[in-house]
């Protein structure tokens, strides 16, 4: 590829697939100009598919703009060494370094990021600020992570059960946000219940909602059952065919009994030649509730949001994860390690006549990935310290102030309606499942897996 017909920049492919630095250098100019006092230049990982200049924003301003054009202040064209005129204050930029360097010695150590990859350096291993070459007017190589240090201490501030991943069981068995459907206790359609989200991400219910909306929901629901059951394309991806008979054993039927409130799972009523009418005819409520998946996890995931420097506004401000466990919701018959284990995840039949060494097929897990709606970085800087602010509350005297600051974070992902430019209005990125519970052993002992 000539030089010439290198590609422009495109801030959604930058901010997600950002250029890898390697080196990072400053000069202090004799003669200051009307650009700046300093010249920087930052080499990358060799890449021919970079453009001439690489724009740097700093919130919603244009920072400045590095380039490899060969025409001053940089030096070569086409060597992936990006160079600009900075309009810092050099004495400023040394104190600040001077800062974090001290910060970083009276630590002991250092995180060292490529990409999402930390790797910890002992701060003997860093080297302090070369002042003297720097007010010489000569190139000085610097370590550009001491002036990205944080101000705060962050492993001391962030509590990672209460901030990060969240499995606490006051929070993911919350009476008020949860519902249990072997006790049938909690709010049957409260804020972080399967139905719940699952009916949100098909565009919601109101009191006047249409039959046309509630027939929506549920055969929404239906096609991501039968997406579970059969060869079935979405979005351009195939998800292979699970088992009928442990799809219609441990999904289906006990969702439908729960619904219509039978008790008895060895009844005949719900049968896999009419499961189907069943689920079009009993109350869309009901079968929202009593949706056999139980909450285990909610997760932050912010991490995989786009690099801010490379756009004015964030197209990709990280994720807020729910993650939901298959439970048995009764007694199955004739499975030894189902009895007695109501509420609990069940396990692959397989697992009755196996060894039971060779095999862990206890369950199914159901990730529903939201994609974070703030676009704006003040707006995603703040819903990051909202996050931090979950560490800070007491969950033994505050429990109720915790539960309710996590669900208006949350709400701003799942409620209906929130993302209008994605389908059905939600801000659901993907939905991911984990089903060994639903793959097969041969005769031979080889194993068929599936995943969707």
């Amino acid at each position: 590829m000539s030089w010439e017909t290198t590609p422009k920049f495109d801030t959604k492919t930058f901010e997600q697939h950002p250029p890898i630095p390697e080196k990072f250098w400053v000069q202090k100019l004799k003669k200051p100009t009307n650009s700046g006092s300093m010249i920087l230049s930052i080499q990358f990982v060799a890449d021919k598919t970079m453009p001439k200049q690489l724009p740097i924003y700093s919130g919603k301003s244009l920072q400045y703009t590095l380039k490899d054009d060969g025409v001053y202040p940089d030096e070569k064209a086409a060597d992936h060494i990006y160079t600009c005129i900075s309009k810092q204050d050099p004495e400023s930029f040394v104190a600040d370094y001077q800062t974090n360097y001290a910060k970083i010695i009276e630590r002991g150590y250092q995180i060292n990021y490529t990409g999402h990859l930390g790797k910890v350096l002992d701060a003997s291993s860093i080297k302090p600020f070369p002042i003297r070459a720097f007010n010489s007017f000569a190139q000085v190589e610097v370590n550009p992570n001491i002036t990205n240090e944080p101000t705060c201490n962050v492993a001391e501030e962030i509590n990672k059960p209460k901030s990060l991943w969240i499995s606490d069981l006051r929070v993911v068995e919350d009476p008020a946000r949860t519902y249990n459907i072997i006790n049938q206790t909690g709010n049957p359609l409260g804020a972080w219940t399967f139905g719940t989200l699952m009916k949100n991400m098909a565009g919601g219910l109101h009191s006047d909602s249409t039959p046309e909306q509630q027939e929506k929901v549920r055969n929404f629901l239906k096609t991501w059952v039968l997406g579970l059951g059969a060869n079935y394309s979405l979005n351009g991806q195939l998800a292979q065919q699970r088992d009928p008979v442990l799809l219609f054993k441990f999904i289906i039927k006990p969702w439908l009994l729960k619904a219509k409130g039978i008790s008895n799972y060895t009844t005949n009523e719900v049968s896999p030649e009419n499961w189907q009418s069943h689920w079009d005819e009993v109350d869309l409520n009901a079968l929202l509730s009593n949706a056999p998946f139980k909450l285990t996890a909610i997760v932050n995931r912010m991490d995989l949001r786009g690099n801010s420097a490379y756009s004015a506004q964030l197209s990709n401000s990280g994720e807020t994860r729910f993650i939901y466990s298959l439970i048995s919701a009764y007694n199955y018959n004739g499975l030894e390690n189902n009895l007695n284990n109501m509420g609990n995840p069940p396990f692959s039949p397989d697992t009755d006549f196996s060894p039971r060494e060779l095999l862990d097929w206890q369950g199914m897990n159901v990730i529903l990935e939201y994609g974070n709606v703030e676009t704006d970085k003040c707006d995603v800087k703040q819903r990051a310290l909202d996050w931090m602010h979950l560490s800070e509350l007491n969950m033994e005297e505050g429990l109720e102030t915790y539960l309710a600051a996590l669900e208006v974070l949350t709400n701003k992902v799942t409620d209906a309606g929130v993302k209008p430019s994605k389908p059905n209005g939600s801000a659901i990125n993907q939905v991911r499942s984990n089903e060994k519970l639903l793959s097969q052993l041969s005769g031979n002992g080889s194993v068929t897996t599936t995943g969707w």
